[in-house]
């Protein structure tokens, strides 16, 4: 899978992670492991950009979930 292509796919899948958690506000834990899942997605293919923004999904998460020494 090429980069952009990856990145594409990430984007949208964490587009609709954040749609699920403004309506389900109980599904963080499963955010947690989705964001993840994307997170090492990202470092496998060396996407650094984006992996900041899903280090920074993972952070407000774990913030959302009263997990604030887990989000640093």
């Amino acid at each position: 899978m090429s980069r952009d292509l990856a990145r594409q796919v990430l984007e949208t899948e964490a587009n609709a992670i954040r749609n699920l958690l403004e309506n389900l506000p109980e599904e963080f834990e499963r955010a947690v492991e989705l964001f993840r899942e994307a997170l090492t997605i990202v470092h496998e293919i060396g996407e650094r950009q984006s992996e900041g923004v899903w280090l920074g999904n993972l952070g407000s998460a774990y913030r959302d979930l009263g997990k604030v020494d887990q989000a640093v």
